[in-house]
């Protein structure tokens, strides 16, 4: 009897380690479910995370391309109105040198 004993007890501590073994495998299942989930989940927040900075980067950017542009227009008519108040100031003098430059050359 002592044999069939040990024959149970080994026929049921297979059994229990084939259990034990399918609830790990199970629970490996779920683990790695949750694992793909979470990475899922991250890499979706990272990606808006990355678009939102891209967007707010690109924003600034544009504004700092205005204001350039803007400054540089500024400029621009800054210099316009200098060089026409020094043609304003000059051109009787300058038309008076082109006429003589002409008409001597001429003649």
């Amino acid at each position: 009897m002592e044999y069939m004993q040990l024959v149970s007890s080994i026929v049921a501590a297979e059994r229990q380690a084939q259990s034990v073994a399918s609830e790990a495998n199970a629970h490996k299942a779920t683990l790695d479910a949750d694992l793909a989930a979470e990475k899922k989940m991250l890499r979706a927040s990272y990606q808006a995370r990355a678009k939102a900075r891209v967007e707010k980067v690109a924003e600034q950017e544009a504004q700092f391309a205005q204001e350039s542009i803007e400054r540089l227009n500024a400029g621009l008519e800054q210099d316009m109105a200098s060089i026409e108040a020094l043609y304003q100031a000059n051109r009787d003098q300058w038309a008076e040198e082109l006429f003589r430059k002409i008409v001597g050359s001429q003649g």
